[in-house]
C-alpha cells in the first residue's frame, strides 16, 4: 500500500504462529472453565495501570471497564434534604452527629459589647473593632505622652508632658520641676539671700514700693520699749506709741455673740419664704423692717412649656399664689397639651360638662386682686358661631364677680361692662392677645382698660366688686353642649399691685 512498508514472509509466519497459540489457549480454557476475571467476555483484558480504579459499566452499556467514579455517576441527591427532602437521610441517626454543629449561620450572631463595634451573624467573616471614647483613633505618638479627656472634642487625646514634667522610664513616674521659685529668696522682688545681719529682722515693703526687704529687728521698732514686754504680750498702738499689753487686756467692741444672718436680727422678718422679688421697707410702726413687693410685680409668668403633659391640677409655682386647681364637669378636661415645636398650651375641652382651671391667691394681706392687677394672655377658640364661651374671670373662692374678657359664641371678644358690649371679633383656630389693666380700689368698684389684639378697645370701665377679697383668677369654657369644643391658652402673665 502506498505510504506503508510491506511485511516480510518471516513476519507473516510469526503472526500466524501467535494467532494459532491464542486459539489453542482459548480452546483449552473453554474446555476446563474460566478462572480469571480478565478472561471473561465483556471485561477488561488486564489489570495493568488500573490500580485504585473501580469496575463500572461503560457508556454503551455493553461491557465493563476500569475507571474513576464521578458525581455524575451517583444517583441524584435531594437538594432539600436539610428541610425535609425525600432522600430519607436522617442526620440525627448518623454516627458522630453533633447537634450544635448544624445551626443556621444566619441565626447566630457575634455581638459587639461595650467599647466595641462590628459583629454580625456567622454567615460570613466578621471583624470586632475597638470603639470607645475615641481610644481607637489614637496612634503611636512615638514620644512620652499622657492620655486625657478633651471635652471640647469629646474624645481621648494624647497630652504633651510640657516643659515642667518629665517621665522616668525606670520607675514609671512623672515628676514636676521648675515652674517658679520654691523659696522666698528665689522670688524676684524679695531679698536675694539670708545674710548674717538679717537674723531676727522682719519683712517690710520697700520705700520704693517695688519689693520686700528685711527691716529692723522687732525690738528696734520705733516707740517700742523692750523692757516692758512679758510672755504672751501683744503690741497695741496707744495714741503715740506701740506698747506691750497682756493679751487678756485686749477687748473687742461689738460683733461677738450677735446674729449671723439678716433674718436672725430682732427687727427683720424671720424668713424669706414666699418673698421672692420683694424689697425691705420700714413698717408703718416705724420700728422694724418688713418685705414688700415694689409696686407692680409680675407674679404669674406661665408659658406652660415646663409643665407636665396631662392634667394641670397641682402644677405650677408662683409667688403669692397656690398651684393650679380645676373645676371639671362630666368628662371634660383641663390639660397641658404638646402642640409640637417645643410648645405646650393649656387646653380646656368640653365633654359632657364644663371645664375650668384656676389660681387662688395665698399671699399676705387681705386685698388679693382688689389691690389692682394687669393681665395679659394669648388665647384661641377652635370654632365660631356655636354655643360656647371661653373666658377669663375674677372670683372669690366661692362666688363669681366679673369676666375680664370673653370669646363668645358669635365670634366676638367682649370686655366686661354694664352693657356687655362687643369690642372685637375673632376667627376659629387663630391666636389673639387680650390685655386688661385694673386700677387699685378701696371702694366697691375697680376701673379697668381693655386691649384686644394690640389695640385699645375699651377704657374707664367701672366694675362692681363689693368683696374685699378677690382671690381667684379663673379660666373657663362654658355655655356649650358640643363635645370637643376647645378653649386654648398659649401663655398667661399677671402683675399685681402691692399697696404696702
Amino acid at each position: 500500500m502506498h505510504g506503508q512498508r510491506p511485511i516480510t514472509l518471516k513476519e507473516y509466519e510469526a503472526g500466524i504462529r501467535r494467532l494459532s497459540r491464542q486459539i489453542k489457549s482459548a480452546r483449552q480454557k473453554a474446555a476446563r472453565g474460566i478462572s480469571v476475571y480478565t478472561d471473561l467476555l465483556g471485561t477488561p483484558s488486564t489489570f495493568a495501570e488500573a490500580a485504585g480504579k473501580f469496575a463500572k459499566v461503560n457508556v454503551s452499556e455493553d461491557s465493563i471497564i476500569f475507571g474513576t467514579i464521578t458525581l455524575g455517576d451517583l444517583p441524584a441527591h435531594a437538594a432539600t434534604h436539610e428541610s425535609g427532602g425525600g432522600d430519607a437521610i436522617d442526620h440525627d441517626a448518623l454516627a458522630g452527629f453533633v447537634a450544635d454543629e448544624h445551626i443556621p449561620h444566619g441565626g447566630v450572631s457575634i455581638i459587639a459589647g461595650a467599647g466595641l463595634s462590628g459583629g454580625g451573624n456567622i454567615s460570613a467573616s466578621r471583624t470586632i473593632s475597638l470603639s470607645h471614647l475615641g481610644f481607637q483613633s489614637l496612634a503611636d505618638p512615638h514620644d512620652d505622652r499622657l492620655m486625657g479627656w478633651d471635652d471640647t472634642d469629646n474624645a481621648l487625646k494624647w497630652f504633651d508632658l510640657g516643659a515642667n514634667l518629665s517621665y522616668d522610664h525606670g520607675s514609671y513616674t512623672i515628676s514636676a520641676s521648675g515652674g517658679g521659685a520654691s523659696t522666698l529668696i528665689g522670688l524676684t522682688d524679695t531679698p536675694g539671700a539670708y545674710n548674717s545681719g538679717d537674723a531676727l529682722r522682719v519683712l517690710r515693703v520697700k520705700a520704693t514700693l517695688n519689693g520686700i526687704e528685711f527691716g529692723a529687728e522687732l525690738g528696734d521698732l520705733d516707740n517700742v520699749d523692750e523692757s516692758e514686754k512679758a510672755d504672751g504680750d501683744v503690741l497695741k498702738w496707744d495714741a503715740t506709741a506701740m506698747l506691750w499689753k497682756p493679751a487678756e487686756d485686749i477687748t473687742a467692741s461689738g460683733g461677738g455673740g450677735g446674729a449671723s444672718a439678716w433674718t436672725d436680727l430682732s427687727d427683720t422678718p424671720a424668713a424669706f419664704t414666699n418673698k421672692a422679688g420683694m424689697v425691705p421697707i420700714v413698717n408703718v410702726d416705724e420700728d422694724a423692717l418688713e418685705l414688700k413687693s415694689p409696686g407692680w410685680v409680675l407674679e404669674i409668668d406661665e408659658d406652660f412649656d415646663d409643665l407636665i403633659t396631662g392634667d394641670i391640677s397641682g402644677q405650677g409655682s408662683y409667688p403669692n399664689w397656690d398651684s393650679w386647681g380645676t373645676i371639671i364637669g362630666g368628662s371634660a378636661t383641663a390639660e397641658i397639651v404638646d402642640i409640637g415645636g417645643g410648645n405646650k398650651i393649656l387646653r380646656l375641652e368640653y365633654n359632657g360638662g364644663d371645664p375650668g382651671a384656676y389660681l387662688d391667691f395665698s399671699g399676705d394681706g387681705n386685698f388679693g386682686l382688689r389691690s389692682g392687677f394687669i393681665m395679659r394672655a394669648r388665647a384661641r377658640m377652635n370654632d365660631v358661631n356655636n354655643d360656647h364661651k371661653g373666658m377669663f374671670q375674677i372670683r372669690t373662692d366661692t362666688t363669681w364677680r366679673f369676666n375680664i374678657a370673653v370669646f363668645d359664641d358669635a365670634g366676638n371678644v367682649v370686655f366686661y361692662d354694664g352693657a356687655n358690649q362687643t369690642y372685637g371679633t375673632y376667627l376659629a383656630d387663630t391666636w389673639y392677645e387680650v390685655y386688661a389693666i385694673f386700677l387699685p380700689s378701696y371702694g366697691n368698684y375697680l376701673g379697668f382698660t381693655g386691649f384686644f389684639d394690640g389695640d385699645q378697645v375699651c377704657g374707664d370701665i367701672s366694675v362692681g366688686a363689693s368683696d374685699n377679697n378677690l382671690t381667684r383668677f379663673q379660666i373657663r369654657l362654658t355655655n356649650t353642649s358640643i363635645n370637643g369644643r376647645q378653649f386654648d391658652v398659649d401663655w398667661l402673665k399677671v402683675w399685681r399691685f402691692n399697696l404696702y
